[in-house]
């Protein structure tokens, strides 16, 4: 992979799975080949994933959050964001938080945003393509 990629949270959440082994051995993997980029919303989105969904203690999350932290680059949602994810989200129909997503991505400098739940292939403002990663290709 030779442009930056962005990592949705739902991507994320497999890395901790305990029940769904391919998807967190594709999540893994695509950790430890791209690297890439997260958000804070990315970071406070798997805290209510994780403590929520799978009552995971909120020690063992400062954990994963530092670990987190240590392999990816962690871009900060601004106002500017804001703004951005406004227009996104008018002119593409994604929900709000998937705007914010696409937003951070683009702001960050990304080529691909890895997620699950957007539309796999599509291509925001000639600049971010989705791709979902656990499609068969």
């Amino acid at each position: 992979m030779s442009g930056k990629v962005f990592f949705d949270t739902n991507v994320l959440v497999y890395l901790y799975s305990s029940d769904e082994h391919e998807k967190r051995d594709k999540a893994v993997s695509l950790v430890e080949n791209a690297g890439g980029i997260i958000s804070t919303q990315v970071i406070n989105e798997l805290i209510n994933v994780l403590h929520r969904k799978f009552n995971v203690e909120y020690g063992k999350i400062e954990m994963a959050v530092r670990e987190l932290e240590n392999v990816f680059h962690v871009s900060t949602v601004t106002q500017e964001t804001i703004h951005r994810a406004l227009v996104i989200g008018s002119g593409t129909g994604y929900s709000w938080f998937d705007s914010l997503i696409i937003a951070s991505a683009i702001e960050s400098g990304c080529d691909v945003l890895y997620s699950e739940d957007m539309r796999h292939n599509h291509t925001i403002d000639g600049t971010i393509t989705i791709d979902n990663p656990f499609i068969v290709k």
